[in-house]
């Protein structure tokens, strides 16, 4: 849920701490992935797509939730414009993302009960391959948004690599 406040920005170092600790997640994603593209679909490789997909899910909800209540903030003195628009646009799209993992979380879960495969587990595949897209651009510019605010606060730029805190799904 975005904040009403007329201004919107992020706490840099709050921000970049939790990004630091996206391990699981990343595991996820990979374990997910495998999961999802295995050649042997059997009962089991399904079980273990849709509980990948469901902790998947699950960990996001989190690290969104921890991300919103703790990384962003509301009603910030002299924030520019740009930073509050950005920040806003940001923070919007983590339900978007959410939303995506949690449709491909129930996709996996229909095959699961309903033995569903062929074009449902393509067309998850290539599903998945949009949110990881969408998750690492997204990811991405919050760090650039992370290091315009620290150049920004400092009164020049700081220096730190666009990769600071950001890695690839």
């Amino acid at each position: 849920m975005l904040p009403s406040s007329p201004t919107l920005t992020i706490n840099v170092a709050f921000l970049l701490e939790v990004k630091e600790d996206i391990g699981e997640i990343r595991m996820l994603i990979a374990d997910a992935r495998r999961a999802l593209t295995s050649r042997a679909m059997s009962r089991l490789g399904q079980l273990r797509c849709c509980n990948f997909m469901g902790q998947l899910r699950d960990w996001l909800a989190l690290y969104f939730a921890v991300e919103q209540a703790y990384g962003y903030f509301s009603g910030a003195a002299d924030v520019p414009p740009q930073i509050t628009q950005a920040a806003r646009a940001l923070c919007a799209e983590h339900e978007r993302l959410y939303q995506a993992v949690a449709d491909l979380a129930e996709s996996a879960e229909r095959r699961l009960h309903k033995r569903h495969r062929g074009r449902d587990v393509q067309a998850d595949c290539r599903k998945f391959d949009e949110f990881c897209q969408q998750l690492h651009r997204h990811e991405t510019e919050e760090c650039r948004l992370m290091i315009e605010i620290a150049g920004a606060v400092c009164g020049r730029p700081m220096g730190i690599p666009a990769a600071a805190g950001c890695s690839g799904y």
